[in-house]
């Protein structure tokens, strides 16, 4: 799968404008994941991303006392998805393959 296909937006929340359950939260992070370029079959599939992902995250979120985190992920249609005008070539293909290599979208 291609590095681009990978984008972090951090966007910095004040604790005064964080809440959770009411309550104001002085240290959380919320993660949201859109999940476009391969999606789940069932949910057993759906349940084994979110393992994974926690798997990724609790190393770094377990350092922080008191920290309140949370995550979740959407899966997009490919259908409602472009990469600079272009369409994403199919998952695996020989045209996916070749965007992976050279790290940039591409008319094909």
């Amino acid at each position: 799968m291609p590095r681009f296909y990978v984008i972090t937006i951090f966007n910095e929340t004040r604790p005064e404008d964080f809440y959770v359950g009411g309550e104001p939260t002085p240290i959380g992070v919320r993660i949201l994941i859109d999940h476009i370029a391969r999606h789940s079959t069932d949910k057993e599939s759906r349940e084994q991303i979110t393992r994974w992902i926690k798997r990724i995250l609790h190393p770094y979120m377990e350092k922080h006392a008191g920290l309140h985190w949370e995550f979740h992920a959407d899966e997009t249609s490919e259908d409602l998805w472009m990469i600079n005008g272009l369409v994403p070539p199919p998952g695996g293909s020989e045209i996916e393959k070749a965007w992976a290599t050279a790290n940039v979208a591409s008319p094909y």
